[in-house]
Formats: C-alpha cells, sequence, structure tokens
C-alpha cells in the first residue's frame, strides 16, 4: 500500500482515538476520491476504507450501516487472502451484532473468527514466528470465553431494557397524574407541557422494548405471547387517559381534532405491538423522530440550556437563554451543585441510551430531560423538555468540536476562567443560532 495511503489511514486511527469523527470522516472522503485513480492495491485499499467507515458509523450510531460495511470489508480481506484481517474483522462484526441485539450472529461471526486465528497460528507457527502465533492462540482462547460468557450477558442486558422500560412508563405515568391537575387547577400551559413529556418519553421507550423483545425472542417467525410486552402496554394505557384528557382540556379548540387524531394514532402504535414487532429498531427511531416532529407545532416548548463541565464536575460554562440573573442569590454556587450532582450521576451509573456506547446518556428529570454526552476531556449536557434530534446533534456535535479544539486545553485546565474565555466565546457562537 502507498506510504501516503498509510499515512492518510494513520491519521484516521488517530482522530478516532481522540473522538474527532467529523475529522476522520474528512480523511476517508479524501481516500475515496483517490482511489478512483489506483489499480494497484485497490481492494486492500477498499478494505481497509470500510473498516475505519464502519468504525465511524458505530460511533454515530448507525450500527446496521456499520455491520453491512464490515461484512464488505471482510469479504475484500478473504479475496486476499489476508487470514490476520479477515479474523479481525469477524470479531468486530460479532461485537457490532451483539450490540444490534442479535445474540446469534454474534455467536456465529466469533466462532468464526476464533477458527480463523487458530488457523493463523497454525500458520504462523508453521513459520516460525512463535510470539504472533502464541498471540493468535491467545486472541482465539479469548474469543471462545467471550461466547461462553455472553448468554449471562445477554440476560442481564435483557432484564436492564426490561427496568429502563417499566421506569420510563412508571415516570411517564407520574407526569401525567401532574399534567392532570395543572389541568384540573387552569394551568393549561404546564398542563400541556407535562402532558406532551410524558407522551414522548413514552414514545422513546418503544426501541427499549423491541430490543428486549427480540433479544428474548430471537429466531421467532411469529409473533410470540410475551407477558413483559403486555405489561408494558398496559402500563401505558393506564396513564394514556389523564395524558389525553390533559390535553384536550386545556388545548385550544380549534387544534384540538388534531391532537386527537395524534393522540389516536400514538395509541394504535402501541397496541399494534403485540400483532407486529418491526425488523429493525433503525424504523422503529425513523417513525418515533417522525411523529414527535409532527407534534413539534402542538407543544409548548422552554429553549434547551446547556452546561459544560470537565469529567471530574468543574463547570466549565453554563449557556441558557432563560437565566436571569438575580440579586443576593449565588447563581454560580447552585451551578456548581449541579455540575458536582450530574457527575456523580453519570459516573455512578452505566446504563446507556445506546447500548455498547458507553456511560450514561439521558436522565428524566423533574424539570426537563437532560441529555449527556461524554468525551475525554469534557462534559455537554443538555436540559431540555423534549428531546428532539436537532437537540441531540447539537450536544454530540459540541462535545466533538470541544474535544478536538480545546481538548489539550481542558485535560490542563486549573480552573482559571479566563484561560477558557475563547472556549466560552466558541460556544456563545456556536449556540446563539439554534433554534427549535
Amino acid at each position: 500500500m502507498d506510504e501516503l495511503v498509510e499515512e492518510k489511514f494513520s491519521n484516521i486511527r488517530r482522530n478516532l482515538d481522540m473522538f474527532n469523527f467529523d475529522e476522520a470522516e474528512n480523511i476517508v472522503v479524501e481516500i475515496e476520491k483517490e482511489i478512483e485513480n489506483v489499480s494497484e492495491d485497490r481492494d486492500e485499499i477498499l478494505a481497509e476504507l470500510y473498516y475505519y467507515q464502519a468504525r465511524i458509523n458505530f460511533y454515530r450510531k448507525d450500527i446496521d450501516h456499520a455491520i453491512s460495511l464490515l461484512s464488505k470489508s471482510k469479504e475484500l480481506y478473504r479475496k486476499l487472502g489476508n487470514l490476520e484481517k479477515e479474523s479481525l474483522i469477524l470479531a468486530y462484526l460479532g461485537d457490532y451484532s451483539l450490540v444490534n441485539g442479535s445474540h446469534s450472529a454474534f455467536q456465529t461471526y466469533i466462532q468464526e473468527a476464533v477458527e480463523k486465528y487458530l488457523l493463523l497460528g497454525e500458520h504462523l507457527n508453521k513459520e516460525s514466528l512463535f510470539p504472533d502465533a502464541e498471540r493468535s492462540y491467545k486472541i482465539a482462547k479469548q474469543l471462545s470465553y467471550k461466547i461462553e460468557d455472553t448468554s449471562l450477558q445477554s440476560q442481564k442486558v435483557i432484564e436492564s431494557l426490561e427496568g429502563i422500560a417499566h421506569s420510563r412508563l412508571l415516570y411517564s405515568k407520574d407526569l401525567s397524574v401532574v399534567a392532570n391537575y395543572n389541568a384540573y387547577s387552569s394551568n393549561y400551559v404546564q398542563a400541556q407541557r407535562e402532558a406532551w413529556r410524558a407522551l414522548t418519553i413514552a414514545l422513546d421507550t418503544v426501541p427499549f422494548i423491541v430490543q428486549r423483545y427480540r433479544m428474548q425472542n430471537e429466531g421467532a417467525e411469529e409473533i410470540i405471547a410475551d407477558p413483559v410486552l403486555e405489561k408494558f402496554i398496559k402500563e401505558f394505557l393506564e396513564f394514556y387517559p389523564l395524558a389525553h384528557r390533559s390535553l384536550i382540556t386545556s388545548s385550544d379548540k380549534e387544534i384540538v381534532p388534531v391532537i386527537s387524531l395524534k393522540l389516536d394514532e400514538l395509541k394504535k402504535f402501541f397496541l399494534s405491538l403485540t400483532d407486529e414487532i418491526p425488523d429493525s429498531l433503525e424504523d422503529v427511531r425513523i417513525w418515533i423522530d417522525t411523529q414527535k416532529e409532527s407534534l413539534r407545532f402542538l407543544i409548548p416548548l422552554n429553549i434547551p440550556s446547556f452546561m459544560f463541565l470537565t469529567p471530574d464536575g468543574r463547570l466549565l460554562y453554563h449557556y441558557t437563554q432563560t437565566f436571569v440573573e438575580r440579586p443576593h442569590v449565588d447563581h454560580g454556587s447552585s451551578q456548581h451543585l449541579l455540575a458536582g450532582i450530574l457527575t456523580a450521576i453519570s459516573s455512578v451509573f452505566h446504563e446507556t441510551q445506546i447500548l455498547g456506547s458507553g456511560g450514561i446518556r439521558e436522565i428524566n428529570a423533574v424539570g426537563g430531560t437532560l441529555i449527556i454526552e461524554s468525551r475525554p476531556n469534557v462534559m455537554v449536557i443538555s436540559i431540555c423538555d423534549i428531546v428532539f434530534p436537532e437537540i441531540e446533534n447539537m450536544t454530540r456535535n459540541l462535545a466533538d468540536h470541544i474535544q478536538h479544539q480545546y481538548g489539550g486545553i481542558l485535560a490542563r485546565w486549573m480552573g482559571n476562567k479566563q484561560s477558557i474565555a475563547n472556549l466560552v466565546s466558541d460556544i456563545q457562537l456556536q449556540l446563539s443560532s439554534f433554534s427549535l
């Protein structure tokens, strides 16, 4: 492979290690353009390119596409007879399949990777390269243990998904009760906000329900009676009438027919889960985002605020368009206290909204939903009424940008606010045009 191309792949690796996904993607695009005019080593470059594209897509949470790209990479390495790289790609395919909820695909890929590593070890042994042969045998042994441990891990993941879905639906129920009370007390705007939060949190719970069902009943061709699934739908139906009543009572008469139509669609979707489980989590997420988008003009929203912290809990900056300075109130202390609490929560709990990404990603609190993006040197938290894709994207992009541009400064930061003045100005600039 050309030295220049190798250097570019090395730069991609370095950027991925630093969570600089945009920069890694830019280099990938450069190589894609250059490869059009390359004839020598084309398959080898393409195989490596697919591998890094897969890793970028995995970090971007597009797991289905990542698996598809890895499959292309595997086929090319097989064609080239590169046993070591093929083994590596098979191991990645196994891990990505497990994150995607397919235990059987995980076992198939990992078992194949084990066999390839054993073959590689035998081949290297014959070539008298004992250290590399021993390394291949060790990897094969580790992967074998991985298969043995995964049945237990899979059950833990299923139980974890059940717990997350159950707690979110209970929280939706509590919000519906409060919304109903506010509607009764003529506090209509707050009633609407809390009722919509209850319903959208329930909507965002569906991927957990679907993934739990698929893992529990993997391989089933027809819908299987599932008591846990039925319990989830029952929990939804317990609070749905309260949210429905709150919204119909507190909304303007002109839009009540539209609200009724949207609420009926949501109820039908939940009830349909007993008859048909969607094939793809991505399809579920697209449907949910479409529904939330169509509800946007009906929901009275507060503008989200953003907090920027170091991983050990020191507050860098708190950005909000609704924050008002009040005399005799120590806002700095309250912000630092909140920063410390959030850091403690994030470091103690390891359940994640997107399995396999590591760390906590979302907390539902009384005042709103907190979306958390952690990087090696910064944590970005957005606080919003309802989670919309652009809020998630802005939080993620801010975390990536700050890590890339200021990670080195933050790694050495001793607490002097003047030394991060450029960072604060940059944040203000990035968020000044943000709107829902």
